[in-house]
């Protein structure tokens, strides 16, 4: 994903000459959750997707999105400096041992681009 606090999404899009699968723009408004008070964004968003059903699809996940990549690499360093990218990963388990690697064509694609990984783990036990 490609974050910036002034462009907004399309203007990212043109860049990046990729339609996102996910976007915002900043000042837009937004609600985390239906009983929560309306927010606005303070940076517009264009960003890739990929969801698997499981941690053993992880690989398959980011090989698609690898190659989606590839394709644009060199339009990542048309983004302005003030950008922020990065391959964010949300896993959700149940009572598992939580295991993910990732190889090192991913890590040097991401370095290519300059993007950082993020990684969030929500465990849930019975």
């Amino acid at each position: 994903m490609v974050d910036h606090p002034r462009l907004q999404s399309a203007e990212l899009e043109r860049l990046l000459t990729l339609p996102a699968d996910e976007y915002w723009d900043v000042g837009q408004s937004y609600r985390p959750s239906p009983n929560s008070p309306e927010q606005h964004y303070q940076f517009s968003r264009w960003a890739l997707r990929a969801v698997s059903s499981s941690l053993d699809e992880l690989a398959d996940v980011i090989r698609v999105l690898t190659h989606r990549i590839q394709g644009i690499e060199q339009k990542f360093h048309l983004l302005p400096n003030d950008s922020t990218v990065s391959l964010t990963l949300f896993v959700t388990e149940t009572d598992t041992v939580i295991g993910m690697g990732i190889d090192t064509e991913v890590i040097k694609l991401l370095a290519q681009i300059n993007a950082v990984i993020e990684i969030s783990l929500v465990v849930i036990t019975a």
